[in-house]
C-alpha cells in the first residue's frame, strides 16, 4: 500500500489531469482534505475500465486514501510534509529538473529554501515524486550561511523544532514518523528506514539508515570538512565560498544520480561565482551545457520574481520599494543577479552611468623598437632603452589600449602584482591619466613579478615616462627591485609628501603598502571621484569588478574586508585605486631631466659631499647596532 505522501501526491496528480478537461473542477490543495479526497472518488468513478487498467497502483491507491482519511490529522501531525506542494510552477520545474546542478536563484520570500529542504524529504525518505534518486540509505549535506545564527534559526527550525506559521515544519519532528536521532554536536539528523517508520518504530530501528547534516560555513577547516564520505545530494542555502562547490562535487561523483542544488537570491550579481560558473553556463545553451554522453543538462537556473510567487501581498511589494534602491530591487524583488555587491562601496547609478561610456579597446603589446630610425636610446643605470612603441596585434591581448599617449601629457600607473601561476591571481596594471582622470590603457594577465617588472617598465616609458605606482606587498617587492636596480627605471613612487626628500633622500620607501589601516583610504579616494563623475573608465571588465567590490563582514563579525564580493577579482579595481589614491593624495613628482640639472658650485659639492658621508656613517652604525 502507498504512504501518505504517495497518496497525497497521487491526488494532486488526479485532480489536475482531471482538470484539463473540466477547467471547473477546483484545484485539490484549496480544499479541507476530507472533500478533497470526495473529489478524487468521483473523479475515478468517472473513468472507463481502460482508464482503471492503466493505473495499476489505482487498489491500493483507494485503500491508502481510506486509511489516509481515517487518521489525516495524527498522520499529518507525525510526518507533516505529506501536505508539501511545490509553491508555483517555477518550484516545480526545480524538482523536476534532471541537471546535475540545480540553481534556484529567485527574489526573496519566494520559497527557495522550502523548495530545497523538500529534496532532502524526498531522498531520506526513499520517494521522490519528480525525479529518480537511489533507494535509501541516502546522506544528504546542507551549508547555510552564518552557520552560528542559520543551525538554531533554520535548519533546526525546518528540520526538528518547528516554524511558527510552516505547517510544513517540522519536517522531522522528534516524535514523530521518520525521526531515529538527532547530534546536536555534529549536527547530523538521522532518519529511520522506510519499513520502520510506516510501522511507528522509527525510534527502535536497527536497520541502515539515511543522515541529513549541517556543515558550518564558519569553520576553520573549510570545505576539508566534507571529505571523507559520499553523498547522494548537496545544498547551499545562499551565497557558500566556490571553494566549498569544488569540494561537494567531488563528494557526489561515486554515488549514482547524486545532485548538486543551490538555493539564494543573487545579491552578488554577475561578479559572483554561481553566475561565472553556474549561470553563465546555463546561458550559453545545451550545445555547451550538456553532459557529455547524455541528455541531461549540466546546470539548471530557476528564477522567480516576489510577484509571479504570489506569497507577498503585493501591497507590501510597494512598500519595499520605498527604501530599496532601483539596484537592490533587481535581486531581492525580481531574481535578477544584482549589478552591484551588497555592501558596494561605489556609487551605484554612477557606475550604471560609466556603463554607457564603455569602449572597446585595442589589444597588443609594447616592446622596443628595433627600427633604425627609432628615437635614440635612454641610459638608465647602465642600461640602455630605446622608447617602447605599441604594436597592435588586432585580437585579444594582455594590454588594451584606449588612447595612445599624448606629448606632454602626465600619466600615473597603478599596478598590482600576483604570483603569475597560470590559475591564481592576475597582475594588473592600470594607465590614468592626470588630471583628467581617465583609463587610457589596462596591462592584465598571469604574470610573474621579473616578468612584470620588464612590462611596467616598457609601460611607463611609452606614457611618457610614468610615475609607476606599485603595490609592494608580497610579490610586489620583487617587481619593485627590478624596476630599481636591474632595469633603472626612473619614475618610481615614493612614500614621501616633500619634494625635497624625494630628490635628496638616501633610502626612500617605494611603492604602496596595503594594510588595514590604509585600504579603507585608498578605496575612499576612487569612491569619490566616481560618485562626483570625475572620472572615465571605458573598460567594461574593470566596471564589472567595482560593481562586486564591496565590504565583507569577518566571521567574527568585528570587522570588515574590503574585497571583491563572492569570489570576485579585484586585481583590476585595485590596480586603479592605486593610480587615484596617489594622484589625489601626493604631489605628484617629475625627475629633472640630466640638461636640466646646473652643476653645482665648488663649496655646494663638498656640502653634499660630507651630508652623505654622516649619511653613511650613521648607516653603518645602525648595522652594527643590529649585528
Amino acid at each position: 500500500m502507498l504512504d501518505s505522501a504517495q497518496v497525497i501526491f497521487h491526488c494532486r496528480r488526479i485532480v489536475d489531469e482531471a482538470r484539463s478537461t473540466a477547467p471547473d473542477l477546483p484545484l485539490f490543495d484549496s480544499l479541507d482534505f476530507l472533500d478533497g479526497g470526495l473529489l478524487v472518488r468521483d473523479i475515478v468513478k468517472t473513468w472507463n475500465d481502460a482508464k482503471r487498467e492503466e493505473n495499476p497502483l489505482l487498489k491500493d491507491f483507494l485503500l491508502g486514501l481510506q486509511d489516509l482519511e481515517s487518521d489525516y490529522e495524527t498522520r499529518v501531525a507525525a510526518d507533516p510534509m505529506i501536505r508539501y506542494k511545490p509553491a508555483h510552477e517555477v518550484a516545480l520545474a526545480f524538482h523536476l529538473s534532471p541537471a546535475k546542478v540545480r540553481y534556484n536563484c529567485s527574489a526573496n520570500r519566494t520559497s527557495k529554501t522550502q523548495t530545497g529542504y523538500s529534496e532532502h524529504y524526498f531522498v531520506v525518505t526513499g520517494w521522490h515524486p519528480y525525479r529518480s534518486y537511489r533507494l535509501p540509505p541516502a546522506a544528504t549535506f546542507i551549508i547555510g550561511v552564518n552557520f552560528s545564527q542559520y543551525c538554531p534559526g533554520v535548519f533546526e527550525r525546518k528540520m526538528i523544532l518547528g516554524e511558527p506559521g510552516n505547517p510544513l515544519s517540522p519536517m522531522f519532528p522528534e516524535e514523530g514518523k521518520w525521526f531515529y536521532h538527532y547530534d546536536d554536536r555534529k549536527h547530523i539528523l538521522t532518519i529511520a528506514c522506510h519499513t520502520c517508520a510506516n510501522a511507528s518504530r522509527a525510534r527502535a530501528c536497527r536497520h541502515p539508515k539515511s543522515t541529513i547534516q549541517l556543515f558550518s560555513d564558519e569553520s576553520s577547516s573549510g570545505p576539508d570538512a566534507l571529505q571523507g564520505a559520499q553523498y547522494n545530494l548537496g545544498h547551499f542555502d545562499e551565497h557558500i565560498g566556490e571553494e566549498y562547490f569544488d569540494e561537494a562535487m567531488e563528494r557526489l561523483k561515486s554515488v549514482p544520480l547524486s545532485g548538486m542544488i543551490l538555493t539564494g537570491t543573487p545579491l552578488l550579481g554577475k561578479g559572483s561565482w554561481e553566475y561565472k560558473r553556474l549561470t553563465s553556463l546555463y546561458l550559453r545553451g545545451p550545445r555547451a551545457n550538456t553532459i557529455p554522453g547524455t541528455d541531461k543538462p549540466y546546470v539548471s537556473v530557476h528564477t522567480i520574481t516576489q510577484i509571479e510567487a504570489g506569497i507577498v501581498p503585493q501591497e507590501e511589494i510597494e512598500a519595499s520599494k520605498l527604501t530599496m534602491d532601483p539596484v537592490e530591487q533587481e535581486a531581492r524583488l525580481y531574481g535578477r543577479p544584482a549589478l552591484d555587491a551588497k555592501r558596494s562601496v561605489f556609487d551605484r547609478v554612477a557606475l550604471h552611468e560609466l556603463e554607457g561610456k564603455i569602449q572597446s579597446p585595442a589589444y597588443g603589446e609594447v616592446r622596443p623598437s628595433d627600427s633604425q630610425t627609432a628615437a635614440q636610446p635612454k641610459v638608465f643605470l647602465g642600461q640602455p632603452w630605446r622608447v617602447p612603441q605599441y604594436f597592435n596585434q588586432q585580437r585579444e591581448g594582455r594590454l588594451a589600449i584606449w588612447e595612445l599617449p599624448k606629448v606632454g601629457a602626465q600619466y600615473i600607473i597603478g599596478a598590482d602584482g600576483a604570483a603569475g601561476l597560470a590559475t591564481g591571481d592576475f597582475s594588473c596594471a592600470s594607465v590614468l591619466e592626470v588630471p583628467t582622470f581617465r583609463l587610457v590603457a589596462q596591462l592584465h594577465g598571469h604574470i610573474g613579478p621579473l616578468d612584470y617588472a620588464m612590462d611596467l617598465a616598457r609601460l611607463g616609458l611609452l606614457y611618457n615616462e610614468a610615475l609607476l605606482a606599485v603595490e609592494r606587498n608580497s610579490f610586489g617587492m620583487a617587481t619593485i627591485t627590478r624596476l630599481r636596480m636591474e632595469l633603472g627605471y626612473p619614475n618610481l613612487f615614493r612614500e614621501l609628501t616633500d619634494t625635497t626628500q624625494a630628490e635628496f633622500a638616501a633610502d626612500p620607501v617605494y611603492g604602496i603598502d596595503t594594510n588595514v589601516r590604509t585600504k579603507g583610504q585608498m578605496v575612499s579616494c576612487l569612491a569619490h571621484v566616481v560618485k562626483e563623475r570625475q572620472i572615465t573608465i571605458p573598460c567594461g571588465e574593470t566596471l564589472e569588478e567595482m560593481r562586486a567590490f564591496g565590504q565583507e563582514v569577518t566571521q567574527s563579525g568585528l570587522s570588515v574586508r574590503i574585497r571583491g564580493q563572492g569570489g570576485a577579482h579585484d586585481d583590476r579595481v585595485m590596480s586603479l585605486i592605486f593610480a587615484v589614491f596617489v594622484a589625489l593624495t601626493y604631489p605628484i613628482y617629475v625627475p629633472p631631466k640630466r640638461s636640466e640639472v646646473q652643476a653645482l658650485s665648488d663649496d655646494d659639492q663638498r656640502t653634499w659631499d660630507g651630508f652623505h658621508q654622516n649619511m653613511r656613517e650613521r648607516e653603518r652604525a645602525k648595522q652594527g647596532e643590529l649585528w
